[in-house]
């Protein structure tokens, strides 16, 4: 990445190092696995590496750096770069938000992880007979979507799931060519809840995505995106709610339970 002497820095705000915090822990408490990070900056422009350092996995490095810049028109852009060589882990190289970098380096991290945890696991093959079963990443065949965002779909419902107390599901469907349509929700005894949708539309153009919820209205945020990230990123907090909101209707207190 080459930024050039004259060119004014930038630091993190609050709200961004707090989104950072966020993602990080969030991804600690559904992993398990130990994240570390450090603040720093790179000719004057604020920068994260986040790395693991994790006993169990026999695992400490750098894997992952955030990194702002500020290109020709004067705007902010972040980068999401591999610890070890600073190349880019995404076809976009750049973001406007930092929460769309965190997005593809979320992606990323769990991907890393779930290769340290096979790869741990085939060497207990190795050595003991008994079975050791490997992370299935369930990451499906798109014509839309590359694997890195089907999986970070596939982690957003599950972790939709978690927060419910429920089993997360996204039900991908791709009824024409350049289109896909997602089903988020979650499982309750078996049956599948539906809390919205997501269609992607890919074209010359781009892509773009718009997000609706289970009766159909468009969620709170942009009519559309132009990117699977920056449209889950913002809609979670509305996900979020309509997760919990259903886990309180299918799961009721025992209070409810027993006094109606």
């Amino acid at each position: 990445m080459n930024i050039s002497n004259d060119q004014t820095g930038y630091k993190f705000n609050d709200k961004e190092l707090s989104q950072i915090e966020e993602v990080l822990k969030r991804m600690h408490t559904s992993t398990g696995i130990d994240i570390s990070y450090g603040i720093g900056e790179s000719r004057g422009f604020a920068a994260a590496m986040v790395g693991i350092n994790d006993q169990s996995l026999s695992y400490k490095s750098d894997v992952v750096l955030l990194q702002s810049y500020r290109n020709p028109s004067g705007v902010v852009m972040f980068g999401v770069l591999a610890a070890a060589d600073r190349e880019p882990l995404s076809a976009d190289s750049f973001f406007a938000t930092l929460l769309e970098a965190l997005a593809v380096a979320d992606v990323f991290l769990r991907r890393f992880i779930d290769g340290l945890i096979a790869k741990q696991a085939n060497e207990q093959r190795a050595s003991n007979s008994a079975s050791v079963p490997a992370f299935n990443t369930n990451v499906i065949s798109s014509k839309v979507l590359t694997p890195d965002e089907v999986h970070y779909v596939q982690s957003f419902a599950n972790e939709l799931g978690k927060l419910s107390g429920l089993q997360g599901f996204a039900k991908f469907i791709e009824p024409s060519a350049g289109i896909t349509s997602i089903a988020l929700g979650v499982m309750s005894k078996e049956m599948p809840i539906m809390l919205g949708t997501v269609v992607a539309v890919s074209d010359e153009t781009g892509m773009s995505c718009t997000v609706r919820d289970f009766q159909n209205r468009p969620m709170p945020g942009p009519d559309s995106y132009g990117t699977i990230y920056s449209a889950l990123v913002t809609t979670r907090p509305s996900f979020e709610k309509l997760s919990q909101l259903t886990a309180k209707h299918v799961r009721p207190s025992l209070w409810r339970k027993l006094f109606g």
